[in-house]
């Protein structure tokens, strides 16, 4: 075999070896969120009683439910994105890091067996948040591994490897006090092995925490300026380590390596929205006597998709590259002015508060994604297609926050479900997303004027050129020129 043909099998398995991982991050991350009713269990914390915290035992019982599914959902998604990166910028052989993969693809796989098929239930004790919590553990232990190994392999690549070991070092030994730190903490709190006590008076950690911590005194302050202390120079140090070790080309890579992964968790998330819009309830909480408007925010998702999609398309291609500054920015505008107006549209018609705070989330949404696109692929520094950007993205957040105020997410009030009568109700929300509308067209309207007065110029000089004769054009076009 020979080496051109040995370096595309390498290539051809890094593929197949990601779409393994993406696969399996999208599986588990759509199976646990159609899996949320038996996660929370609803004997032991019912919906109705999610983020109570009026009593110890609703706060005791929120804090095991919450804390076994983040723990065990990180953990196994966090598990696959490390492996996935890894992959991507891959510097051993690949049957060197076989062993590394199945490592990563194990904790995954057992982390989402304890959180679907092992939640927490009025049975067990505190004590089964150690058992929730080893799985990232050993997370932690493998990626340092991995990191040194990594460390080794770049002494041979780099000059600067002293400044990067210490780098290193120290992240490395930051990074473990931090995590030592919280599981001494962890174990001492959960010491009681009383679910219902673990917030009352009962508790001596809890006692100590109030004492010392929670409270205003100089053991506290002593207290959070050492973890600050220990957090920061693990975020420095981190931040050191990678721009020590990735030029500018990796680093974006490695960065479009993580948007690559994001996405396919957001796809798993949208996913679980659509089944659910079409499955929910209509006695359901917010649900309360009505039936809720799929099919407004679920056209303009669909259409969001297909422009977003194109978008992407255009600037991940050679396409955008042939283009000029000003064609970039208009690019850019024009989409975030299809999904601004796309909203507007739908929102006109006004159907419930719910609808329209899911139409206002997804423009939102899609605003971002198309800025995160923009400075990953096209780095193009136009400053005007930014300033127009970021004000669009900022009246959406606005609008997307009113809209949630508006719609009293978290009652289950009846009458916060009735019906809005009429067309367009002119509310500071809609005057947030009418503004970002606004920009947008503005802008475009400028650059169509610019690039008008632009033709209107090259027409104008042409027709002079072809009245003039040859000698007088040839004296004025040397004076010209």
């Amino acid at each position: 075999m020979t080496n051109k043909k040995i370096v595309l099998w390498k290539s051809d398995v890094k593929q197949i070896l990601n779409v393994i991982t993406l696969t399996l991050a999208f599986a588990i991350g759509l199976f646990s969120l159609l899996n949320i009713n038996n996660i929370i269990n609803q004997d032991f914390l019912s919906f109705s009683n999610l983020f109570k915290i009026t009593d110890s035992q609703s706060q005791s019982r929120n804090f095991v439910v919450i804390y076994n599914f983040v723990i065990l959902l990180f953990t196994a998604l966090g598990s696959l994105l490390w492996n996935y990166r890894n992959i991507s910028k891959l510097q051993i052989k690949l049957s060197k890091y076989l062993a590394f993969y199945i490592s990563y693809v194990g904790i995954s796989v057992v982390s989402f067996v304890l959180l679907n098929f092992f939640p927490y239930t009025a049975e067990k004790t505190p004590v089964n948040l150690l058992i929730a919590s080893a799985p990232f553990l050993v997370l932690m232990l493998v990626n340092t591994i991995a990191e040194s190994i990594a460390t080794y392999i770049y002494k041979k690549a780099y000059p600067n490897y002293k400044l990067y070991l210490t780098n290193f070092v120290l992240a490395t030994v930051f990074k473990w006090v931090l995590v030592g730190t919280l599981s001494f903490a962890l174990f001492a709190f959960i010491s009681i092995n009383d679910t219902d006590l673990l917030f009352s008076n009962q508790n001596p950690f809890y006692v100590w925490m109030k004492q010392n911590v929670l409270t205003q005194s100089q053991s506290s302050v002593l207290i959070t300026v050492a973890f600050s202390f220990v957090l920061v120079a693990y975020v420095f140090t981190s931040a050191g380590q990678l721009l020590i070790s990735k030029q500018r080309n990796k680093l974006l890579n490695f960065s479009k390596s993580i948007l690559s992964y994001m996405l396919v968790v957001l796809a798993s998330f949208s996913a679980w929205m659509i089944i659910n819009a079409f499955t929910m309830n209509q006695n359901d909480g917010i649900l309360v006597n009505r039936v809720p408007a799929h099919l407004f925010w679920m056209l303009a998702l669909l259409i969001d998709v297909l422009v977003l999609g194109a978008y992407t398309y255009v600037s991940t291609s050679k396409i955008i590259h042939s283009f000029n500054q000003t064609t970039k920015g208009f690019v850019l505008v024009f989409t975030l002015v299809l999904t601004t107006s796309i909203l507007l549209t739908f929102k006109m018609f006004d159907r419930d508060k719910f609808n329209n705070f899911i139409l206002v989330l997804l423009a939102a949404l899609s605003v971002l994604y198309a800025l995160v696109i923009w400075q990953l692929f096209v780095k193009q520094n136009s400053s005007v297609s930014n300033i127009i950007a970021y004000l669009i993205l900022t009246c959406l957040a606005f609008a997307s926050v009113l809209e949630g105020l508006n719609a009293k997410l978290l009652t289950s009030d009846p009458q916060n479900d009735v019906l809005n009568n009429g067309s367009l109700l002119f509310k500071v929300a809609d005057l947030f997303i009418i503004s970002a509308v606004s920009f947008g067209t503005l802008s475009l309207l400028h650059r169509a004027l610019c690039w008008t007065k632009a033709i209107v110029t090259i027409f104008v000089y042409k027709r002079r050129e072809k009245k003039t004769p040859k000698r007088k054009r040839a004296k004025w076009l040397k004076f010209l020129f």
